[in-house]
């Protein structure tokens, strides 16, 4: 994949996670299901309507479009052990290590 968002499969992908039926959105989102499969279909969509659709489905789409879709941000809480087995993975940037409280 080259980085481009399908913003209509996240949204098919969000409805699905949620266990939607595909009316019942629709109804949320103030359309007919026929509309529906077809905004499913879309790479793009009206900021109005995502946000919308964000707020439905509880999930801010918006932020998939300012994160690299080629790094992944992981929280990892570890052992000093184990983050010496880390060290040596330079795919891997350390930012801070916490202190335990």
């Amino acid at each position: 994949m080259s980085g481009e968002i399908h913003i209509g499969k996240a949204i098919r992908q969000k409805v699905k996670e949620r266990g939607l039926h595909v009316t019942d959105f629709a109804d949320a989102i103030h359309c007919n299901r026929t509309n529906v499969y077809n905004l499913f279909k879309r790479k793009s969509i009206d900021t109005e309507q995502l946000k919308l659709i964000s707020e439905i489905l509880n999930f801010d789409f918006f932020a998939i479009y300012s994160i690299p879709q080629s790094k992944y941000l992981v929280l990892l809480e570890v052992d000093e052990q184990r983050l010496q087995d880390f060290s040596g993975d330079k795919s891997l940037i350390f930012i801070k290590k916490v202190a335990e409280s």
